[in-house]
Formats: C-alpha cells, sequence, structure tokens
C-alpha cells in the first residue's frame, strides 16, 4: 500500500508503480477525487473507489461518469470496504450489495 498526498506525485514517470486499485476521497488538496477518477480511467488505470462524507446523488453520478467501479458513503463497515476491494481488484466489476454501484 502507498498513501499519496498529491494526486500529481502518482503520475511523477520516475515514481511509477503498478496498482492493482485507487481509493480515493472526493475533497483533496489540488485535485479533487472526480477528477482523478477520470485521469485514472483515462490513462487506462486501476479500478477506483471513491468514498465521501458528503453524499449527493449528482456527486454519485460524477464518480461513476468519470470511472469509479465503486462509491462507498461515510461512515462504513469495514467489510463493506474490503469487499468493494475484492471485487474490484478479482474481477475489475461493479461491486453491487451495500456500497453504493453503477449497476
Amino acid at each position: 500500500m502507498h498513501v499519496f498526498p498529491q494526486f500529481e506525485r502518482l503520475l511523477w514517470p520516475h515514481d511509477r508503480i503498478k496498482f492493482s486499485l485507487i481509493i480515493t476521497g472526493i475533497n483533496q488538496f489540488e485535485m479533487d477525487g472526480l477528477e482523478m477518477t477520470a485521469v485514472i480511467r483515462d490513462l487506462k488505470g486501476p479500478p477506483v473507489i471513491v468514498m465521501t462524507g458528503n453524499y449527493s446523488p449528482d456527486v454519485r453520478r460524477k464518480a461513476f461518469k468519470n470511472g469509479a467501479k465503486a462509491f462507498l458513503r461515510k461512515p462504513f463497515l469495514w467489510e463493506r470496504i474490503e469487499r468493494a476491494v475484492h471485487e474490484a481488484i478479482a474481477h475489475g466489476i461493479y461491486f453491487v450489495g451495500p456500497v453504493e454501484t453503477n449497476s
């Protein structure tokens, strides 16, 4: 696991690491998680799970439009994020269950 305080750091070519999954919040410092999700999608990167404590249907729609595989509303139980992570990595599919999904 790697933690990046800035999304741009994740994209630096000399530091590029192949990731199986990215989990992001929406409210980030320099680029919000929704914008980041679109960039990852355009780069054909790994699955992205978006999480937020400030839920709205518009934010959820934008997350999936931008390529999120799952959308988690905080607070959530560890089991929910664990299942979403396993499904996204194993199958690259949308998680169906208590976690909000695009399906």
